[in-house]
Parts: structure tokens; sequence; C-alpha cells
């Protein structure tokens, strides 16, 4: 109950309605890891494991990150997310591939997003999906699929925050929809939320102290803590669930203060 509220509350967004299918042209491991969710009552206490992520170079520079939400294990959908994204972890890319457990070859379903500094272009099952005129497209985005929670809200959230390039102040950030329409899938923007960056703050990681920013959105009371890198380190929302930074493993100093 406390995933689903969680993940509704985290703005189902971060879907993300995203997918291009990046090339898989990764040269080097840079880290890998896991984000697990934990309840905020005694018996909602135990740790569960949203994804299972890597993160490696690319060619042309920046990061290649390949994710299986390993949350969607109980749905029968098999959840492949990759992002393609500069050296300060800003996605330049995102995409979603949807397959079943008996067919893990082919997907069924596939979303994509390319973005840019001046616009976001976005494609559902090869089909261009207009984006609206009132979007401002060259801050941050989140993005959300109708009736689909199992993505890697992680990534999605820390994502839109490193487009944001927030140095001060506040920012509105647009929530777009994938849904269905009357001529087939269109983005619907559902509502504007305000992001805050917040103090410099520390987040313990396995018994060390790791310096981290704290943003804060809002219309969701959610807050989060990213590593200088980018990296997203906790995000907690108001009803005391939280979700960490688990089984990490670096071969790139993405957080110098850990091995």
């Amino acid at each position: 109950m406390v995933q689903r509220i969680f993940m509704v509350t985290i703005f189902m967004v971060m879907l993300s309605a995203v997918l291009l299918a990046a090339p898989a042209d990764a040269q080097e491991k840079v880290a890998e890891g896991e984000y697990h969710m934990r309840g905020a009552s005694a018996s909602e206490g135990r740790k569960t494991a949203i994804d299972h992520w890597i993160l490696s170079t690319r060619k042309q520079g920046g990061y290649r990150l390949e994710s299986e939400v390993t949350a969607a294990g109980g749905t029968g959908v098999i959840v492949i997310q990759t992002e393609e994204l500069n050296e300060q972890l800003n996605p330049t890319a995102i995409s979603i591939k949807l397959y079943t457990k008996e067919n893990t070859r082919k997907s069924f379903a596939q979303l994509s997003c390319h973005l840019t500094t001046e616009q976001i272009e976005c494609k559902a099952g090869g089909q261009d999906l207009a984006i609206n005129s009132e979007t401002a497209q060259k801050g941050p985005i989140l993005f959300a699929v109708n009736n689909l929670e199992n993505i890697d809200l992680a990534w999605m959230i820390s994502g839109a925050i490193n487009r944001a390039h927030l140095e001060e102040g506040a920012i509105q950030v647009p929530t777009l929809l994938l849904q269905d329409g009357e001529e087939g899938p269109e983005l619907a923007q559902t509502e504007i939320d305000s992001l805050h960056i917040g103090d410099k703050e520390t987040v313990d990681i396995r018994g060390v102290k790791v310096p981290a920013r704290r943003y804060s959105f809002d219309n969701h009371s959610i807050k989060c803590w990213i590593a200088g890198s980018g990296l997203l380190l906790k995000m907690e929302n108001e009803d005391g669930s939280v979700v960490e930074l688990e089984k990490f493993k670096q071969y790139k100093k993405l957080i110098p203060e850990l091995p």
C-alpha cells in the first residue's frame, strides 16, 4: 500500500514517457546499484528493491543508463529503461520498453523522448506526439504514463532536477501525461509543480556522510538529496516513505567519499 501511494504521490510521474532506444555504444562501466524503498511504519520498514541499474560511458561523451525496474516483477511485465545523459547526469534521451516474460526479445510497447536545451520531442510506438504550446520545454519536465506506475522513479526525478540547473530559488515544473486521445496517443499537461532548491546537507550512505543538496517539490511534498555529481542519494515523501541508494559500486569516482 505504501509503495503504491509513494509511486502515485511521486507523481506517477515520473513516467516517463520516453523511449528511444539509445544506441549501444557504452564503453566502460562507471557505476551500478539499486534504489530501495521502505515504508514509514515499523510494519512497513522492510526495504524493497525498485530497480537494478548500470551507468556506463558513451563514445560521444556523457553516460548511458540501463535500468531494469524490478518493482514491476509482480505484474508479468519486464520494464527496461535506458537514458542518455551528459556529464552532469542531465538526460538528453530517455526510453522505456515493455516486454512480456514470454517474449524478452521484442517489446510490445515503446515510448521515447529526445530532450535538448530548446525543446522536447516525443514518440509513442513510432508516432510523433504533440506537446502543448504552453509547456515550457527549456526547463525541467516530468513525464507520466497513464496506468503505468512501475518506472524508475529515482532516475526520472533526479533527471528533472539536473535539467533544471537550479542554483537558487524555485522553478515551475510541468507534468506531461501520455494518454489515449481521440486520434491516438497524446501528451497532455496535467499540472504544474514548483521545484525549490534547499540547503547543503549530508546523507548517510553505509555509515559515510556524503555531501548533498536538498530539493523539494511543493505539490507532492517530496524531498530529494542529490550528490554533486547529479546522482540521487535519497528521496522521501510526506508520509515518511523513503527511497535510498543501495548496493552501490563505483568504478569512477561519482561520489568521492565512498570507496
